[in-house]
């Protein structure tokens, strides 16, 4: 396993913090990682490396405000810029490496927590196109954040507003 990081510049400039696992020999598969709310995509690291042992190449950002990432701390204007991010991220990484053409190895997308709800707002937003500019093979996605499990008392809700 060879980890790699790097920055990727969003189509409106924010500098994204981006990790990426590459396996010892062919890749056989790729796998993109939407890391959960309030943390970053090197948590992900010891799933990487199990996934790197099977021939899996894995990337993934730190979502803009998150981690190591640019952006306003902890703040997006819509889960669609998430994703949108996320697919010029995808799309940047297959058009620089022949090897991990979508069209050569299956991609996969993993999503947790509220990177699973970034998975789904992404796989709605491109269900559209079918996925011709990049077809997935499969999603896994664990605990999206699909609504809060607590109620958010009157002060705070008015305070947001």
């Amino acid at each position: 396993m060879s980890e790699l990081a790097a920055k990727f510049r969003t189509p409106d400039g924010t500098d994204l913090y981006v990790d990426r696992w590459a396996p010892e020999g062919e890749v056989e598969f790729v796998v993109v990682v939407a890391h959960g709310g309030a943390e970053h995509v090197s948590r992900y690291a010891f799933m990487a490396e199990r996934w790197n042992a099977q021939g899996g190449y894995v990337f993934g950002p730190d979502h803009r405000g998150q981690g190591r990432s640019g952006g306003s701390p902890g703040h997006v204007d819509g889960f669609e810029t998430y994703a949108a991010d996320l697919h010029a991220l995808m799309l940047d990484t297959a058009a620089k490496d022949p090897s991990l053409a979508p069209n050569r190895v299956p991609w996969f997308l993993f999503g947790h927590s509220m990177g699973g709800l970034i998975s789904l707002t992404y796989l709605l937003d491109h269900a559209a196109d079918g996925g011709r500019e990049l077809p997935l093979r499969g999603a896994i996605i664990s605990a999206p954040l699909l609504g809060l499990t607590m109620k958010v008392p009157l002060v705070k809700r008015l305070a947001a507003k």
